[in-house]
């Protein structure tokens, strides 16, 4: 993965909790610093609670400071909207929510 114009999907389904955080954060802190494009593919996760919208959303920051792309898609899944929505956080991770 040394070429800086690598793009990459990493897809994520089942359970997108606390239990798996560690997991998810060590998956995306080894592609970081060395891609221009994550997909993260969540269309086939049945939970997502707050600390994967936490995950996500300081992924995002760091790829906006380093002028890099961070691409969510949960297809037709409703599962993030829904957790964006109880979760009350619609303002503070709009870019999550522009899916």
């Amino acid at each position: 993965m040394k070429n800086k114009e690598t793009k990459i999907t990493i897809n994520l389904e089942g359970q997108l909790t606390i239990s798996r955080a560690e997991e998810i954060n060590k998956q995306l802190q080894t592609v970081l610093p060395e891609i221009n494009e994550i997909h993260l593919n969540i269309e086939n996760a049945d939970l997502i609670d707050v600390s994967f919208l936490q995950l996500v959303y300081y992924a995002d920051l760091y790829f906006k400071k380093n002028n890099k792309k961070l691409i969510i898609n949960a297809g037709n899944s409703p599962v993030l909207s829904e957790t964006i929505s109880k979760a009350g956080l619609e303002n503070q991770l709009e870019s999550l929510t522009k899916l």
